[in-house]
């Protein structure tokens, strides 16, 4: 099982809970009812063969940036942990390609960390690219200066062949960082397929070929850019986009490809990409794009039997509403009938329950997590 922002005030909570459920099951595969201590059922039948069926539950949590927290999570709840920005195509796919090979702890983690190194590395060279850029436009600029001061009469040829060469420079230099990215990027590519030629030959020589374990996805990754759409900057509202819409299509994307038959996918939205409001344009946008992106996902992972939903939690107080004043947080706890903030625990274990067997015929919903009784457009 995947949880994307898993370290945020609600994902951190869906973990734990989903951990809990793992290492119930876990247990009891691990003595079924019915055995003895030598491994045989009530009919006298060795039951080491259906155990290798089994599934071990395993829960992988995704974070972006907070190693610190992510860490303490691991220490308190056992699970798996795996750095990816879920805004970015490549890392996301990498992610996937990590849990459809079933590899070990150790192996998704060094995965993880490649992962994240490349995407450093690959914005370090674009960084240093501009960096450079910059400081040859500066001197060919000042060469310019100084050819006008030494060459008045010769000022606008001279003008003219610098600025070709501060755009040759840059152009030079953005090749060149193209180029590092790709390279980076045929790195990767290569990198992944030969841990899967590897993992695939060791199941192929035990008999034991790879095959998709991968039961659930929950999206709880998103940001927040709260701003009136007068004071939004574009830079604001294509980040907020970038993660929050484009990150649940490429989830949603790769676990329609990656889940298994009967598996469950779980988006986190929100009321605001119902109703919209004020100050919230880019998330609410962004929010109404993943509820819209859900029900057709419910309806093309419907031939495999995979429920795809949406959970609108109540008002969780977490780090995207640390920047709210006190007015707006007394605002948004009165639209409560009980007068109170939703809790994590609350929306985890609906999570719980829309994985579960009762939940298996419900799909292309959006479940409201909270008590709120009107809508607010304040």
């Amino acid at each position: 099982m995947l949880v994307t922002g898993g370290t945020g005030a609600i994902g951190s909570e869906i973990v734990r809970v989903l951990c809990a459920l793992a290492a119930s099951e876990n247990a009891s595969h691990e003595n079924p009812s019915g055995e003895n201590a030598s491994g045989e059922n009530a009919s006298g039948d060795n039951a080491s063969s259906k155990t290798e069926e089994r599934k071990r539950w395993r829960v992988v949590a995704n974070y972006a940036r907070d190693e610190e927290r992510a860490r303490r999570l691991q220490q308190e709840t056992g699970c798996e942990l795996f750095r990816a920005d879920i805004g970015e195509e490549e890392q996301v796919e990498t992610l996937f390609r990590a849990l459809a090979l079933e590899l070990a702890p150790e192996a998704v983690q060094t995965l993880a960390q490649s992962n994240s190194t490349s995407a450093s590395t690959a914005t370090s060279a674009i960084e240093n690219s501009a960096s450079e850029n910059l400081v040859d436009a500066r001197g060919a600029s000042e060469n310019a200066v100084l050819d006008v001061v030494s060459n008045p009469a010769d000022s606008t040829p001279s003008g003219a062949r610098n600025a070709d060469e501060i755009q040759g420079a840059s152009t030079a230099h953005e090749t060149n960082a193209a180029h590092e990215t790709n390279a980076a990027r045929d790195a990767n590519a290569a990198r992944d397929a030969n841990a899967a030629r590897d993992a695939n030959a060791a199941r192929d020589a035990t008999g034991e070929r790879a095959k998709s374990r991968l039961y659930a996805v929950v999206h709880a990754a998103g940001v927040s850019s709260d701003a009136l759409l007068v004071g939004q900057t574009a830079r604001a509202w294509h980040e907020s986009l970038r993660v929050n819409a484009n990150g649940s299509f490429l989830v949603a994307r790769a676990a329609l490809q990656g889940l298994e038959d009967g598996g469950r996918l779980i988006l986190l939205a929100s009321r605001a990409g119902e109703n919209g409001a004020a100050g919230q344009g880019a998330y609410a946008a962004s929010k109404a794009a993943t509820l819209a992106l859900m029900r057709s996902a419910a309806c093309e992972g419907a031939a495999r039997g995979i429920a795809v939903n949406a959970i609108c939690p109540g008002f969780v107080p977490s780090v995207l509403s640390d920047s709210l004043s006190q007015k707006r947080l007394a605002q948004a706890r009165n639209r409560s009938v009980f007068n109170r903030f939703g809790a994590p625990r609350e929306v985890a274990s609906t999570v719980q329950w829309l994985l579960g067997p009762d939940a298996a015929a419900i799909s292309s919903q959006v479940i409201h997590c909270d008590s709120r009784s009107r809508r607010s457009h304040s």
